[in-house]
């Protein structure tokens, strides 16, 4: 039986290999239709072991596999992905390197030309790389593979796009590809999370910073609710699992089917959580006290919610289709509910002002005032995906952007595009990115660096009271206590 080795990297070349992750899920919905082809997969999580490199090349040498397959994020993971490819390109020059995953799609003639990239995996990879694989592995040269980049004496050549997945014809995933336990995060709080798990694809959604705008070309296509269970039933089954971290783009975007799969959920008796579902404010402005009752049987513990802005203002620009008032309504429904909403938001947008942004604290506070129970997490910056609305808008204001694979290793959701700001502005974000971090006791509290002792939770309580009178009183000079205080995401 021949071998194929997939690789995923670190998030950051100093991650701390004691932390749980999630899942790399991606790579299981890659391997499984491998295994149903006859091939043994490895997979290999860099997160998982110190000793990545010297893992990798035992495995490249015992296995001598039919090609490398390597996910690709935009940011900071791009630097353990090349430093991958660059030692398999050692090990051996001739072995086949193939790119995959966001950035591979998003920047395919850029990824290629990398040295170290042999292949170039569009979008979906499941049935594409399946069918590259079993031309690599019988000598041909894959120019009728749709769906990949490859090199032509050395230039980048690209193949028809492929019609997109039936995910309901897919094969149940091979879940005991990859060591289970090591997986269970507590993410939000000190519980065991579990495996991740999708019921969808895609976001028919105009929001102008988002990747899916390219990736998914706005599409939304559902699993069957029939078939979710199936799923579902499989993953309990593989893994003993009661609680799922779900990783739908948007799970609302239909809310009968919603309600379709809670009452087949129920109807089996499966007893599971489902965390981290991914909501709109205004889908939760549809949503009465049936329906709040109807998720809480089903298992539904929390909802996460991107509101990105407070500011109506930047809502308009992003195009994120939703408001202000949608925001604070959709929390004021949720806080008759035990299911926790986890509220997100972003700064750093082109042309977002100092009042924009303090339009948006105001909003966490008010939110944090009317339901105790929310979260709040600490502000991301914005990033430039590439291809994106905003990404192009970038460009006309002359921001010079990432030019390389190195360059676009060095992004992350706290690298402010400084550029776009004065320097007035500049301090003020990064102030607020402090602020927000420590805003909600609850956000300190439950992330990777939490504070285990009684004394520093006392600490974040008070530091919270604090901060939510500053931003209440728009109070944010002085501010000596950023000299000290770092946000979690920088720790």
């Amino acid at each position: 039986m021949k071998n194929v080795l997939l690789f995923f990297p670190r998030l950051s070349p100093d991650e701390i290999t004691e932390t749980r992750f999630l899942m790399p899920l991606s790579l299981i919905y890659v391997a499984t239709p491998l295994r149903e082809a006859g091939y043994n997969v490895s997979i290999l999580d860099a997160r998982l072991r110190d000793d990545w490199k010297e893992e990798l090349r035992r495995r490249v040498e015992s296995l001598d596999p039919v090609c490398v397959g390597i996910s690709s994020l935009t940011g900071i993971q791009l630097r353990t992905a090349m430093e991958a490819a660059r030692e398999v390109k050692s090990l051996s020059a001739d072995l086949p390197v193939v790119w995959g995953g966001v950035h591979a799609s998003l920047l395919p003639l850029e990824t290629m030309r990398e040295d170290f990239v042999d292949f170039d995996v569009v979008g979906e990879g499941e049935l594409t790389f399946t069918e590259l694989v079993k031309c690599l592995d019988q000598g041909k040269t894959p120019h009728d593979v749709m769906g990949i980049w490859y090199k032509d004496d050395g230039v980048p050549k690209r193949n028809p796009e492929p019609r997109k997945i039936d995910l309901n014809s897919l094969p149940a995933l091979a879940y005991d590809l990859v060591d289970m336990p090591r997986y269970y995060q507590p993410f939000w709080d000190t519980e065991p999370t579990g495996p991740t798990f999708i019921t969808s694809r895609g976001c028919p959604f105009q929001c102008a910073y988002c990747y899916i705008e390219v990736f998914d070309q706005r599409l939304w296509r559902p699993i069957r609710p029939e078939k979710v269970i199936e799923n579902l039933q499989h993953l309990i089954a593989i893994t003993g699992t009661r609680s799922v971290f779900c990783l739908d783009d948007m799970f609302f975007t239909d809310i009968r089917r919603v309600k379709q799969m809670c009452r087949l959920i129920i109807d089996a008796g499966m007893h599971i959580e489902l965390d981290n579902v991914n909501c709109r404010a205004d889908a939760v402005c549809r949503f009465d006290d049936e329906m709040l009752e109807l998720l809480t049987a089903a298992g539904v513990r929390r909802l996460f919610v991107g509101l990105e802005t407070g500011s109506n203002r930047m809502l308009k620009l992003i195009q994120k289709g939703s408001t202000r008032e949608q925001a604070i309504r959709a929390n004021q429904i949720l806080s008759r509910s035990p299911i926790q909403p986890i509220y997100a938001f972003m700064a750093g947008f082109p042309h977002e002002t100092i009042q924009d942004v303090k339009d948006t604290l105001s909003l966490m506070a008010k939110l944090l005032d009317e339901n105790p129970n929310a979260l709040i997490t600490e502000t991301s910056f914005y990033t430039p995906f590439p291809g994106t609305t905003l990404f192009q808008e970038c460009l006309k204001m002359g921001i010079r952007l990432p030019q390389t694979m190195e360059e676009w290793s060095r992004m992350s959701y706290n690298h402010l595009q400084e550029e776009l700001f004065t320097p007035e502005q500049i301090d003020f974000l990064y102030r607020v990115k402090t602020l927000s971090a420590y805003l909600d006791h609850k956000n300190y509290e439950t992330m990777r660096h939490s504070m285990k002792t009684t004394l520093k939770r006392i600490a974040a309580r008070v530091i919270s009271k604090e901060f939510r009178w500053r931003v209440k009183n728009e109070f944010f000079f002085p501010f000596p206590e950023r000299r000290w205080l770092v946000p979690p995401s920088d720790v």
